[in-house]
């Protein structure tokens, strides 16, 4: 009988367990089709694969961590206090402090820019990342570019790198000249502008250029902080549902469907 009970009991505890089980979040939140706010939620690729998730694991709850700035969301990641990053480029530095799924969630397709303040003459005759070497480069704190661009930053002195917490300060350091350039994927420029004008005044007179472009094409993975032990608790169930999304879905039908929202 006791040991009925103890089993009983084992039983429901782990039941109970699995029921309060809380997988949380956060996430560089504008990245179209990836992830983008629609309304009062989030939309994209990366929001498909997460509710395929909900629907493979209806007894985890799944909660949104809307943490503003992307540098604290990969920190809180680190700590265990958030258990994922939705989507983030690996680099070898990162690989320091989290775990990534073995496959990624999706390879980004993209076109990096090399913007300037539209009067900043001094960056007219740029036709590869060595000729910027010796400039000032605006960074954002935490931002990763794909191995190509990630290797010519880290390549780069101290002295002529400024890393920012605010995409706001960043433009409004390279458009009054205070800086000389940074890195955007393409098409992103006005809606960032648009985000930040009211914090930065100085946003409605200035213009940039595009001096260059980047082609680059960037696995992104769903991330974990390492010794947290989420990624051994998820790893695998995550694995099943971006196996399966992948079954199910046309992804370039879904990339496109995304990109028009």
């Amino acid at each position: 009988m006791n040991k009925l009970v103890f089993i009983l009991f084992s039983s429901l505890l782990f039941a109970c367990q699995s029921v309060a089980d809380t997988l949380s979040w956060c996430a560089y939140y504008n990245w179209k089709p990836w992830i983008y706010p629609k309304g009062n939620e989030y939309a994209g690729i990366l929001i498909d694969q997460l509710d395929m998730f909900k629907q493979d694991n209806p007894k985890i709850q799944i909660k949104a961590e809307v943490i503003s700035s992307w540098k604290r969301c990969q920190a809180e990641v680190e700590n265990g206090n958030v258990t994922m990053i939705l989507g983030a480029n690996k680099t070898e530095e990162r690989e320091k402090i989290y775990d990534y799924l073995k496959i990624p969630a999706f390879t980004n397709h993209s076109v990096l820019g090399i913007y300037t303040a539209k009067d900043n003459g001094k960056l007219n005759n740029i036709n590869s990342l060595e000729d910027l070497r010796y400039f000032s480069f605006a960074s954002m704190r935490g931002d990763s570019y794909g191995k190509e661009v990630d290797d010519y930053v880290a390549s780069l002195s101290d002295d002529v790198v400024t890393q920012l917490n605010s995409r706001g300060q960043l433009l409004g350091l390279v458009g009054t000249r205070r800086l000389d350039y940074f890195i955007m994927t393409v098409g992103l420029l006005e809606e960032t502008v648009a985000e930040n004008v009211q914090s930065f005044p100085e946003l409605a007179t200035v213009e940039f250029k595009k001096i260059f472009e980047v082609v680059r094409s960037t696995p992104v993975y769903l991330v974990f902080g390492k010794k947290t032990g989420n990624y051994d608790k998820y790893s695998d169930l995550w694995l099943s549902t971006i196996n399966n999304y992948y079954k199910k879905v046309n992804i370039k039908e879904e990339i496109k469907r995304h990109s028009e929202q």
